[in-house]
């Protein structure tokens, strides 16, 4: 659902304008906010208000008028979502420096980290929480105007990942499974590959193929006994698979030392662009 801004101004905050004549603005003049007051003509409420028996001098509408004009220019900020991000650090016994980032959103009181000092990943993640207000019109006819086009918002739903790995490992995992915790068991003896498979969706949930160089996708490998990470960027298929629009991105071979690895991939859409950040289940490197 889209979350709107709520467009009723609460009219007697200008001074001569009680709740029972915020009540005859509505009704006389389809009145709701600030703006719609200030739109009127001094004349046209005078005459109205004459025409309903009532007498207000025409300084006072005037001044009504005014002082509408001056609330509608101000610029009402609300907040839409409240988020507190720590850069946390902890000695390890031999000395060693580990480091992440925990984000919380008040509001709803959701938690979320990640290893290391993020900040993309982080971004992409408080955009997810909450969604964009759109506008509520007072209800009055609308003039034409050009209309702005969207922005181009996507989300990445991923389907499985493809692992193998040289002599005879080869494995299809899907993502659906949301309590699996491992992706795979692998020797850091041999290279290996993988492939995630995954579909973009728009912002009203469309499904939607892009080309290559229309994102971009990064594969962030965290060693979680020793703390480093690597950035590798995958590499996207320019084939458009079938229909419903799968895509792939694939992670070059390569060899890891013996370990448990955290995998998360962080994809980019445009330029300045949107993000989208998903964790795979950890990788077992035996």
């Amino acid at each position: 659902m889209t979350t709107q801004l709520y467009t009723q101004d609460d009219l007697t905050k200008i001074k001569g304008i009680g709740p029972a004549r915020q009540k005859w603005f509505a009704e006389s003049f389809d009145v709701h906010s600030f703006a719609d007051l200030a739109a009127l003509s001094v004349p046209e409420v005078e005459d109205r208000l004459k025409a309903d028996g009532r007498s207000v001098s025409h300084n006072e509408i005037k001044e009504w008028l005014v002082q509408a004009s001056d609330l509608a220019n101000e610029q009402n900020w609300k907040t839409l979502a409240t988020f507190v991000v720590n850069y946390q650090v902890c000695q390890l016994p031999d000395g060693d420096l580990e480091f992440q980032t925990t984000a919380h959103y008040i509001e709803k009181d959701k938690n979320e980290e990640w290893p290391e000092i993020q900040g993309e990943q982080v971004c992409a993640w408080m955009e997810r929480q909450f969604e964009r207000p759109e506008p509520l019109s007072s209800g009055k006819p609308q003039p034409d105007l050009p209309q702005k086009p969207a922005s181009k918002a996507y989300q990445v739903v991923a389907a499985q990942v493809h692992l193998r790995q040289t002599p005879d490992y080869d494995i299809i995992v899907p993502l659906a499974e949301e309590d699996r915790i491992f992706l795979g068991h692998i020797s850091h003896e041999y290279p290996f590959d993988l492939q995630l498979n995954f579909q973009i969706q728009d912002r009203t949930g469309n499904e939607v193929w892009l080309a290559p160089q229309d994102f971009q996708a990064q594969c962030h490998i965290h060693n979680l006994g020793t703390g480093d990470t690597s950035v590798l960027e995958l590499k996207p298929d320019d084939v458009e698979n079938d229909v419903r629009a799968v895509q792939n991105v694939a992670l070059p071979e390569l060899m890891l030392a013996p370990g448990i690895y955290n995998l998360e991939i962080l994809f980019k859409f445009g330029k300045p662009g949107y993000t989208n950040y998903m964790k795979l289940p950890r990788l077992d490197v035996h």
